[in-house]
């Protein structure tokens, strides 16, 4: 069976599943888009489902999806800052870092966020010296540490920088900036 997806500013926004070469297709009901939203592949299978742009602003609300049953369950616990336009990225450890993005009134996010799949909860991570940014990239490393690269300054300027944040000791470092400044993951400036 094909796969189709569509991918913006580096996030999954649909996944149809098309037709085998028997001309059978799933019946697997179609996620709906929510702008800035991030969808996050946890350890077990299951997507992490995080904020996003609702009509009234940056939501709060996350959910859990299993593809094996095809079913969206809310987590009942919101998010401690509605957000969009940020990342969500799984530790060595399974849980998830939610850093980054749009948050109420435009502003960007500075409170980073750790979401525990095995009790769904929500919680601040400190870091320090981290920069707040929007529509960053935050890659896991081998070594446990996250590297967060490129997005949108607090003043809206595309940024070049990129940090190492260790969530273990919650420890902010510098690294060589990227060559070019960017968001969105891989769109440059203008």
């Amino acid at each position: 069976m094909r796969l189709r997806r569509a991918v913006s500013y580096g996030f999954l926004l649909s996944m149809t599943l098309l037709p085998n070469a028997s001309g059978r297709s799933s019946a697997e009901p179609a996620l709906p888009v929510v702008p800035g939203q991030s969808r996050t592949i946890l350890s077990d299978g299951r997507w992490l489902l995080v904020g996003g742009l609702g009509q009234q602003g940056p939501l709060a609300t996350a959910h859990i999806f299993d593809p094996q049953t095809s079913s969206l369950a809310p987590i009942t616990q919101p998010l401690l800052q509605g957000r969009s336009w940020h990342t969500a990225t799984v530790l060595a450890d399974g849980r998830v870092l939610i850093a980054g993005g749009v948050g109420s009134g435009g502003q960007v996010s500075t409170v980073l966020e750790i979401f525990d799949p095995t009790v769904q909860t929500f919680h601040v991570a400190p870091a320090p010296g981290l920069v707040p940014r929007a529509e960053q990239t935050a890659t896991l490393l081998t070594d446990g540490r996250v590297l967060f690269a490129g997005g949108l300054s607090a003043q809206g300027q595309v940024m070049g920088d990129a940090q190492l944040l260790n969530p273990v000791t919650s420890a902010v470092e510098a690294v060589q900036p990227l060559s070019t400044p960017r968001r969105g993951a891989t769109d440059p400036p203008g």
